[in-house]
This record gives C-alpha cells, sequence and structure tokens, in this order.
C-alpha cells in the first residue's frame, strides 16, 4: 500500500495519484524536483494561508505570540487537556477514517487536499446541538463534529464546515485562540488584583475586546479557507444558515434574502457595540463576507475555479 503525502490514505501500490484526494504518489521527490515544484507553484508546496487570511488576522496572531503565553498554553495542552481531551473522545465518540464513515472521510480528505495540508483526526460525537470545534496543538490538533450537524449537513456544506476547521489549524489558530481564552480569565484576574480600582475595572475589559476583535478576524479567515475546502458558494452559505437555525425542520423555510436583511434592522454602531463582547461575528456578516471573498478573492488567491 502507498500512503499519500497529502490526505494520508492508503492506496494500492500500482496507484498513480491518491483515490481520495487526486495527489500524486510516488517516490520520494529528489532535492532538485522539490525546487522545481516550489519555483513552478506545485501542489506539493502547500497553500499558504496569507493568501486568503483575514486583514488584520496574522498581526492579531503575532501580537498574542509576543505575549508569550502560548508557551504556557502549548505545554499545558500537550501533556494534560490535549491527551485528556483525546481521551474522552477516543472513550466516548467514533473516530472517522477509511474504515469508519468512509465517505465522510473522503470528504475531509478532499478539503484537506484542496488547503494543501495533511488530514487532522476527526470525530463524530453524540450531541443534539450542531457544532464543531478543533481542539490540540501542532500534530496533535483534532476535530470534532457532533452528530446533530453530521445529520443535516450534505457533502459540500460538509467539506465547508471541515475546511473551516482545518483553516484554524492551518492559521495556528488553535494554540492562540486557547491562548486568548487563558489571557482573558487569567490577565483580568491578575489585573483586577494588581491595580484594585478603576483603572484594573476599565483594563481588563478592553484586554478582553481586543481578544474578541482578533478571534473574529480568524472565523472570517476559517470561513474562508471553508469555501476555498468545499469550493461552492451556495453550499458554504447553507452550512452556516444552518448552524444558524438549529433545526433540521426549519432549514428549507429560511429566506436568504431576508436572513442578511436582518443586520440593516440597526445601525451599524448599534449591532457593533454588542459584537464587541462576542469571539464570533454575527452570522448574517459572516455570510456576506464568504460572499464578497468569493468575488473579489477566491480565484485571485487560491487558483481555483
Amino acid at each position: 500500500m502507498k500512503s499519500c503525502p497529502v490526505c494520508r490514505a492508503g492506496n494500492p501500490d500500482s496507484a498513480a495519484t491518491c483515490g481520495f484526494c487526486g495527489s500524486r504518489l510516488g517516490r520520494e521527490q529528489a532535492p532538485s524536483d522539490r525546487l522545481l515544484d516550489e519555483v513552478l507553484g506545485g501542489k506539493e508546496l502547500g497553500l499558504d494561508p496569507s493568501l486568503y487570511e483575514y486583514p488584520g488576522d496574522r498581526a492579531g496572531v503575532e501580537r498574542l505570540k509576543a505575549l508569550h503565553i502560548d508557551k504556557i498554553v502549548k505545554l499545558y495542552i500537550r501533556y494534560w487537556s490535549g491527551p485528556q481531551g483525546m481521551a474522552a473522545l477516543l472513550g466516548n465518540a467514533v473516530e472517522i477514517t477509511q474504515k469508519q464513515f468512509g465517505d465522510i472521510y473522503q470528504t475531509g480528505a478532499r478539503a484537506a487536499s484542496n488547503l494543501r495540508m495533511p488530514v487532522p483526526r476527526m470525530f463524530v460525537l453524540q450531541n443534539p446541538t450542531m457544532n464543531a470545534a478543533t481542539y490540540g496543538v501542532d500534530e496533535q490538533n483534532f476535530v470534532m463534529l457532533t452528530s446533530a450537524l453530521m445529520d443535516a449537513l450534505q457533502p459540500g456544506e460538509l467539506a465547508f464546515t471541515l475546511g473551516h476547521e482545518f483553516g484554524h489549524i492551518k492559521s495556528n489558530h488553535v494554540l492562540y485562540l486557547n491562548a486568548a481564552h487563558w489571557a482573558i480569565s487569567g490577565a483580568v484576574a491578575l489585573l483586577g488584583m494588581i491595580l484594585a480600582g478603576p483603572i484594573g475595572l476599565i483594563v481588563g475589559p478592553a484586554f478582553r475586546m481586543a481578544l474578541n476583535e482578533w478571534s473574529r478576524k480568524a472565523e472570517y479567515t476559517a470561513d474562508r479557507a471553508g469555501l476555498i475546502a468545499s469550493g461552492d458558494l451556495n453550499a458554504s452559505i447553507l452550512s452556516l444558515v444552518k448552524i444558524t437555525v438549529g433545526s433540521r425542520s426549519l432549514i428549507d423555510k429560511v429566506d436568504l434574502e431576508a436572513f442578511l436583511e436582518q443586520m440593516e434592522e440597526r445601525a451599524a454602531q448599534e449591532y457593533g457595540f454588542v459584537e464587541m463582547f462576542q469571539s464570533h461575528p454575527f452570522m448574517p456578516k459572516r455570510v456576506k463576507e464568504i460572499k464578497a471573498f468569493y468575488e473579489t478573492g477566491f480565484r485571485a488567491a487560491t487558483g481555483l475555479e
């Protein structure tokens, strides 16, 4: 069996390309071949996330990196919460592999191939809420999907959702989102103890809002990664709408134009103030943003049609 260098799927020894993601198989490339691939923009080079990341996302990661709290969080995730979370998933969830849910694994493999990255481990967890999340650090990253979400999504919509989560991994969001949560809870408490008074009451919430602002930009980036993974704008939008509604019986009754018009009922500064306290953008804004990216930056950034 040949192992695909992109999606890690097993293939017959006689195969020239991966049957799951279409990547080229064969012997290890010589250094000169790898250099030629890089010059020609070969698939093996990878897709630089900076080509599609939302403005301000990368700068936010760099600011978090400068705080050095990522080192502590990384150790915590690697040696404690990551293994504990993986153990819980192995005991309470079902892993998506070529042997289990092979069709879902193939969707994930193709999504990862479009993003030019290995396929992370994926699990289905019994839960009535439509949700997906990414945990871990470095090679320990894994994606969790709830059973309710899996029941609601079609293949193209699932590709977007998986691509969204894979995008968090590719842009190194997972570590810094954890670091941000630590900073929000720990730093606010510490500031309150040290500054004790009006200054502490001002600085703590301001720091939290700054982290939330970056988190919202990271979500826009992940949505763009999801669109690249899916390659289907309508399926990507439907995935977001389904998560918003949370009811399979009501999904077909949603009018997309009416949904987007919800944001027009209030002035931008009014709903913008509420959004400052959220880690995720309002869903109608996410739909509008992904449509704008598809129309203006999707093809130029990725070369995908």
